[in-house]
């Protein structure tokens, strides 16, 4: 059998391991027959020889770890969870069973577990650049972006090549709101492995940054690569929207609707552009994807490129006009990121922000300015407050067609004078 396998004469030695196996289950012709039938996709034999394996030497943990890629290959993740745990249970520095044990982890969504098992890998393998990969991936969803960052760093170090890296280490960075370097790594990926979803990132980002030519090559590259990505189309025709180009903005919502019929966002867009079936206002739907999708963008946009100055306005406003002693309970609507909030937490002894975005909100959380922050549709929270000092509504009421009730809301949640 050893001689056949030294010549590639696989099947005569899988017959030579039968023989040597009928009369004597010896571990290592165990093994090594186990191991050419998985080669061979053969699992069901496989696994035969390898359990036969695993009852003749208990203690040998490569009877388990094969067990598992066995499961792996037949989609029995759990089982292949129970055979890794106990090819550790033998040896503990069984680097390969850490890795797959730790993916298997990742796929089920338990970071922290899938975390604890990529490092150990690590401390045995110091130099597996696919382990730090997945490692980075882990501290993403996990939300530690600076140790991700490291650990695609390091796997790029050890394979400069890594098909997916770069595009994950610009994801990391895009998290933090660097999104100069996030451009960066993006560019690289495309590089090493160009992809729809690093063109796509890098249109976004350009559009962001008020580069819409750039923005519009990009994004078009995306869809070439993916024509059905819903996204792309509806942000070239953002573009061509703010360009004034309105029958190019339609084609493209026009397209976009084909790939999510009946989506209440596009379709109150292409309502608004051709002036029919326009609704009393703006679809939760569509304002919950539009600020979600623009909440990591929207300080550094409305600050820096669009020399957004409404709170200070407002602010002036207030103290110009009213009494404002910080004993005010204030009530920002729309409250987004918390730029009106900034403003105004110096006149509050309490300051409640509400907003229709989880982004939005998880945003202006981060700041520590709200007494009370919550997710909601306007129209729907404002019955739930009375006694409010001043209500502020910046950038907002654009999203309403008629007002009447709304106001209505803002007088009845108002104290009395």
């Amino acid at each position: 059998a050893i001689l056949s396998l030294e010549q590639e004469q696989t099947k005569i030695a899988i017959k030579q391991l039968k023989k040597a196996i009928a009369i004597n289950n010896h571990p290592p012709s165990l093994q090594t027959l186990g191991t050419l039938l998985y080669q061979q996709q053969q699992y069901e034999q496989a696994k035969t020889y390898f359990q036969t394996m695993i009852t003749t030497a208990p203690d040998n943990e490569s009877g388990f770890f094969h067990m598992a890629l066995i499961n792996l290959q037949q989609s029995d993740d759990n089982q292949a969870k129970k055979n890794l745990i106990k090819t550790l249970d033998i040896n503990s520095d069984h680097a390969k069973a850490h890795g797959q044990l730790g993916q298997i982890y990742l796929q089920q969504k338990e970071y922290k577990k899938a975390a604890i098992h990529f490092t150990l890998r690590l401390n045995i393998e110091p130099h597996h650049a696919e382990t730090w990969h997945s490692l980075g991936q882990t501290e993403i969803y996990l939300g530690k972006f600076n140790d991700a960052i490291d650990s695609l760093k390091n796997c790029l170090a050890d394979n400069s090549k890594h098909p997916q890296a770069n595009q994950d280490l610009a994801n990391a960075y895009v998290k933090l709101a660097d999104y100069h370097t996030a451009l960066t790594f993006y560019f690289r990926q495309l590089n090493t492995n160009p992809n729809a979803e690093s063109y796509y990132n890098i249109g976004v980002l350009l559009m962001y940054q008020e580069h819409n030519k750039d923005a519009l090559e990009y994004l078009s590259h995306a869809l070439k690569l993916d024509p059905n990505n819903a996204d792309g189309q509806i942000n070239i025709a953002n573009i061509y929207l703010k360009q004034g180009q309105h029958d190019l903005a339609c084609e493209h919502y026009q397209t976009a609707l084909k790939i999510k019929p009946n989506n209440p966002e596009i379709a109150h867009i292409l309502a608004a552009i051709k002036q029919t079936d326009i609704p009393d206002k703006a679809p939760k739907e569509y304002l919950q994807h539009l600020f979600d999708q623009y909440a990591p963008f929207y300080d550094k946009h409305l600050v820096e490129q669009l020399q957004y100055n409404v709170p200070a306005q407002l602010l002036d406003l207030i103290e110009h006009d009213h009494r404002a002693d910080a004993s005010w309970t204030i009530l920002d609507l729309g409250c987004g990121s918390g730029l009106a909030g900034q403003r105004l937490k110096p006149l509050a002894k309490k300051l409640i922000g509400l907003d229709i975005s989880t982004k939005m909100i998880e945003i202006a959380s981060t700041k520590k300015l709200y007494d009370e922050l919550k997710i909601a549709d306007i129209h729907d929270a404002l019955s739930t407050y009375r006694n409010i000092d001043c209500i502020v509504a910046a950038d907002v009421f654009t999203y309403t067609g008629d007002l009447s009730t709304l106001i209505l809301a803002c007088y009845q949640a108002l104290r009395s004078g």
